[in-house]
């Protein structure tokens, strides 16, 4: 079997396909960079054998990992302008050099030392982990042991060191089950067969680790959004404005000014929009100085987006992204195409924010109509019926298109231009297989092109950005 086959571009050479044959239990997938210079490169990781895959290249390069490995990170750890692998073996630290093609070489031993990240009694399945970090200008590997948190060299030189605080400082324990087979008869009270329980206590630990070490989403200046899932929608309706779901006037999170919004009842076919808005003199804790503005109505659904909060013509200001459908008339044409197609129109609506009226435009910067599976109104997922839905930039042009699936076999996308978007769209993509879903995205290349790796029952397809040196519209 062919490892990788470039399926070639759909309509418009917007994205191309690369298909990567799936294993079962599912690929753990991600993007790593391997060469400094170059884009991001896929790793699809199959219980303890990775592939890597290029956007450029036709070549797969392939790592197997030791049956005691736990984790383990892709980094430039020697500072060569291509990324190693390092990985953890119970006590052993231990580096993979990925090579230009085919295997790589058996690993190296760097040196050994007892973590907190050593396996359980089963075979351990290994997990990418951050494991390499910088530190003035050099690259350290960051390592839990049982006082606390280390970073040492690659020679094992301990460079700085954070202990965990104590465990009188309000953090609970969490308990840890698993079961194994009892059938070796070494254990009494269960008959040949039975499982026996395995029940281990510990506490949470937690260092006083320097600001560049803490989780990038805790640099933010403040969460952007707070979606309600389809099944609370209803209730929100009937809630205080200050109880609605919300997401942040602007897309980079830097203004406290939040969008509010809720379904308006009884048909729950338009939404209301509110403006929650803090003065900068007061306490942004404190009622004082919030003021929430006057609701606006707009026809159809707000559909929480995956991915970014949608800004489709990039000025810095999110926009809201709607859907709405016909209701069955009483017309026998209308039912009879529905029944035989076993499909249903749906309307797609995008409102551009106005910052100088402090609101939402009324008309629709554009309206995109289509036909999706009645299966899937029945059953609505990130609240629309839309599949595989996610707002993201395409094109590199620093604006949010819009991309769905209109059957369980093919992806689409719409590029926002000066006006909106066209009614049909400027990539389509059939796939010999029904999509499950989207399980990886990403800007590989620093481009604001987005990447996407979507999941069928046979195999994985990879829609990277078309290689192009000409500049977006």
């Amino acid at each position: 079997m062919i490892p990788l086959v470039l399926l070639a571009a759909g309509l418009g050479a917007l994205l191309d396909v690369k298909a990567i044959p799936a294993s079962v239990p599912a690929d753990t997938v991600f993007f790593a960079q391997i060469e400094q210079d170059a884009p991001a490169e896929l790793c699809v990781l199959s219980g303890l054998d990775m592939a890597i895959y290029s956007s450029r290249t036709d070549v797969v390069r392939r790592v197997a990992f030791h049956a005691d490995t736990t984790v383990f990170d892709v980094a430039d750890i020697t500072g060569d302008g291509h990324s190693e692998i390092v990985a953890i073996e119970n006590g052993r630290i231990m580096q993979y050099n990925i090579p230009p093609q085919d295997h790589a070489p058996e690993p190296v031993e760097l040196f050994t030392l007892d973590t907190l990240l050593k396996g359980p009694v089963q075979p351990p399945l290994p997990e990418p982990a951050v494991l390499a970090v910088s530190w003035y200008g050099e690259t350290l590997l960051a390592l839990p042991v049982q006082t606390g948190f280390e970073l040492r060299r690659l020679d094992s030189r301990l460079i700085a060191s954070y202990p965990f605080q104590s465990a009188d400082n309000g953090q609970q324990p969490f308990m840890h089950l698993f079961y194994a087979d009892a059938s070796d008869g070494e254990d009494k009270g269960g008959p040949p067969g039975s499982l026996r329980l395995h029940v281990s206590s510990k506490q949470n630990p937690d260092a006083d680790l320097p600001p560049e070490f803490h989780p990038a989403e805790e640099a933010q200046p403040m969460r952007q959004h707070r979606w309600a899932p389809p099944s609370q929608l209803a209730q929100m309706a009937e809630q205080a404005p200050e109880n609605w779901p919300w997401f942040s006037l602007r897309t980079d999170g830097a203004d406290s000014t939040r969008v509010l919004y809720a379904p308006v009842k009884p048909h729950m076919n338009s939404t209301q929009i509110r403006l929650r808005e803090i003065s900068p003199t007061v306490n942004p804790w404190s009622e004082s100085g919030i003021k929430i503005l006057p609701a606006r109505q707009y026809p159809g659904i707000l559909a929480a987006p995956r991915g970014s909060i949608p800004d489709f013509n990039g000025d810095g200001y999110a926009d809201l992204f709607l859907w709405w459908t016909p209701k069955p008339g009483k017309s026998l044409d209308s039912l009879m195409s529905a029944i035989i197609g076993k499909t249903w129109p749906i309307h797609v609506s995008m409102h551009l924010f106005n910052p100088e009226k402090m609101r939402y435009e009324p008309a629709a910067v554009s309206s995109i109509e289509c036909r999706l599976p009645i299966q899937w109104f029945l059953k609505i997922e990130d609240g629309s019926p839309l599949r595989n839905c996610i707002l993201e930039d395409f094109n590199g042009d620093h604006k949010t298109d819009a991309a769905w699936s209109t059957s369980p076999q093919d992806f689409n996308v719409w590029l926002y231009r000066d006006g909106g978007f066209a009614s049909a769209p400027d990539f389509t993509y059939a796939f010999p297989e029904r999509i499950e879903g989207i399980i990886e995205r990403g800007d590989i290349a620093g481009s604001s092109r987005m990447s996407l790796v979507m999941r069928g029952a046979k195999n994985l397809y990879w829609l990277c950005p078309v290689q192009t040196s000409e500049k977006p519209e």
